[in-house]
């Protein structure tokens, strides 16, 4: 059980370009966006203090279209996990899928996992994280530091937003048969435009 040598590549839309050693780490990009005033709003850099601070207000309603792109459809880039094609989804369609291509050879055999509360509490609590980072002071000084320019908190159209969604290793259960499927990283890219 691993992935085949000879999976399909995909392309990207916007011309991403990424890969990793990790054959556990997939690259997916956002068929919606976010909105530039929706980051402006949120965040603001205090250079007296050198400190970002956030309005709450605003990134209340960034965290709820956040949320709303991110579980929605996204397109994967780069390489797959499987030889077959890929089944076009959200984040818990696409692990599924990987679920059962590690397992069966196939992505499209993941009926017995569709129900799995295990599983959709992992993307879950995958998804909620990256609302959760907001919150954590440290992790909001490294990824705000990208967009400060001459000391000036500055979100442009087309930048890029990364985030990565971690599923730990997960027990699958078949009968008395327990199988571990390994430990994987969703590399989730959207656009901020005007």
């Amino acid at each position: 059980m691993s992935i085949p040598d000879n999976i399909i590549r995909y392309k990207s839309l916007f011309h991403f370009n990424d890969i990793s050693s990790n054959p556990y780490t997939f690259f997916f990009e956002t068929l919606s966006f976010t909105k530039k005033n929706e980051w402006t709003s949120s965040f603001t850099y205090d250079l007296s203090n050198n400190k970002f601070n956030c309005n709450h207000k605003y990134l209340s309603k960034l965290h709820f279209n956040l949320n709303k792109i991110l579980r929605g459809n996204l397109n994967i880039y780069g390489d797959s996990f499987s030889k077959n094609d890929l089944v076009l989804g959200n984040l818990y369609l696409y692990y599924i899928q990987f679920i059962s291509n590690y397992l069966f050879g196939h992505p499209e055999a993941y009926e017995p996992f569709k129900n799995d509360d295990l599983i959709k509490k992992s993307i879950i609590k995958g998804l909620e994280s990256i609302g959760d980072n907001f919150y954590n002071q440290e992790y909001l000084n490294s990824f705000l530091k990208k967009f400060l320019i001459n000391n000036k908190l500055t979100f442009n159209h087309l930048d890029i937003i990364e985030f990565n969604v971690v599923v730990p290793a997960l027990p699958i259960l078949f009968g008395k048969i327990k199988i571990t499927i390994p430990k994987t990283n969703w590399i989730i890219k959207t656009l901020i435009t005007e």
